[in-house]
């Protein structure tokens, strides 16, 4: 019985060195601009973590993950990698800020929003933060004009309309 397990300790003890062995592979394709396979290995590597595995190895992974996915400048998984970097890490002030502007760029704008403001309630002095929540709303308003025009479009004679639609 001790036999096995000691075999499941050195199982167990050789799947986390091949996860930190991948990681680190991760890493230098990133770093030689593959982050396509930086992607993939860390993929690979992530679905044999347990709960109880290391937390800093999980923030290296999704960090190479979400610099890879920056890299190929794909939005939904760089904010997806983000969040759950944010879950390890909730009082990383500027992962938060980093989290925000991704979520920008993904066009989630009303959560975007939501958030800005959340961060403008909690540290209203700080000016990233201020400037963010600035843009949050300029790109919730122009997708509320895009709306109005859209709408009022139609309706205005083809003679004035660019004339009102440079007013907007």
């Amino acid at each position: 019985a001790s036999f096995a397990v000691l075999v499941v300790v050195l199982g167990y003890a050789a799947l986390g060195l091949r996860e930190k062995e991948v990681t680190q592979d991760a890493k230098r394709a990133l770093l030689s601009g593959r982050p396509g396979r930086a992607i993939t290995l860390i993929d690979r590597a992530w679905t044999s973590l347990s709960p109880k595995s290391d937390p800093g190895l999980k923030r290296e992974m999704l960090r190479i993950r979400a610099d890879a996915h920056i890299a190929t400048e794909n939005a939904p998984a760089v904010v997806r990698d983000l969040g759950e970097l944010r879950r390890l890490e909730p009082d990383n002030h500027d992962l938060a800020l980093e989290e925000l502007r991704w979520i920008l760029k993904a066009g989630q704008i009303d959560d975007g929003l939501r958030r800005a403001r959340q961060m403008v309630a909690d540290a209203e002095d700080d000016p990233v933060v201020r400037e963010l929540c600035g843009d949050a709303a300029q790109l919730s308003y122009q997708e509320k004009i895009r709306d109005l025009v859209g709408e009022v479009g139609e309706k205005i004679p083809e003679a004035v309309r660019p004339r009102a639609f440079t007013s907007l």
